[in-house]
């Protein structure tokens, strides 16, 4: 009897250890797929904010371009170049 009920409880045991571990497999795999997730999402909003950057730096500079041409300049062409052709966002960020 008492051999009966030590083969009952390592029985017991094995699956409750084996329901672990598969529990522990899946929540293991569902963050990995979360930060997968995540990081997808990172990489997609860099991409946008640097797109709507780079729009508004465009649009920025055209209107530079216009007003320059517009009234003229009194800065010297070094320095215009400066302002009007400044570093690729690459170089900023």
């Amino acid at each position: 009897m008492r051999e009966m009920n030590l083969n009952q409880q390592s029985e017991i045991r094995e699956r409750v250890r084996q329901e672990y571990d598969e529990l522990i497999q899946s929540l293991f795999n569902s963050t990995f797929m979360l930060k997968n997730k995540f990081d997808e999402f990172r990489n997609e909003l860099h991409d946008d904010v640097f797109e709507k950057v780079s729009e508004t730096r465009r649009e920025a500079l055209k209107a530079m371009s216009t007003v320059r041409e517009k009234f003229g300049s009194t800065i010297g062409k070094k320095r215009s170049e400066a302002v009007f052709n400044p570093l690729p966002l690459e170089y900023v960020f």
